[in-house]
């Protein structure tokens, strides 16, 4: 996966947050390590085993997210503050502050357990199993 690519869903998540641009952003990182296969039940690549797991719960899938897909907003926030500091325009200076506040609202969103199983409903139709 590009980072120019994932930095391109996420500004536009900033754009419109909704499940469906965090769903989308969600199944293209997971894509090829997630499938949802029916019946409210998810399966992962386990790596080191070489196969397809069951996901208990979606307790991976939940973790990943909180982890992997936080650290990918929190380093486009690192982007914004570092161009904040380079620049001497106090409206674009405003925007990347106002991006950073979206940002820093989608992270705490998806550890909200409500949220975050809204969001994994959404992304069923992305990553499931009979289409990809």
């Amino acid at each position: 996966m590009q980072s120019n690519e994932i930095n391109k869903l996420i500004d536009n998540i900033t754009s419109d947050i909704s499940d469906y641009n965090i769903a989308i952003l969600i199944s293209t990182i997971f894509k090829n390590k997630y499938k949802y296969v029916g019946n409210n039940k998810w399966i992962y690549y386990n790596n080191n085993e070489q196969k397809w797991q069951n996901d208990s719960k979606n307790k991976k899938l939940i973790n990943d997210i909180n982890i992997d897909i936080t650290n990918l907003i929190l380093n486009r926030i690192k982007y914004y503050n570092e161009l904040k500091n380079l620049i001497h325009d106090i409206d674009k200076y405003n925007n990347y502050e106002i991006i950073n506040n979206k940002l820093l609202l989608i992270i705490n969103k998806l550890h909200n357990k409500k949220y975050l199983n809204s969001i994994i409903k959404e992304t069923k139709s992305f990553l499931n199993n009979d289409i990809n």
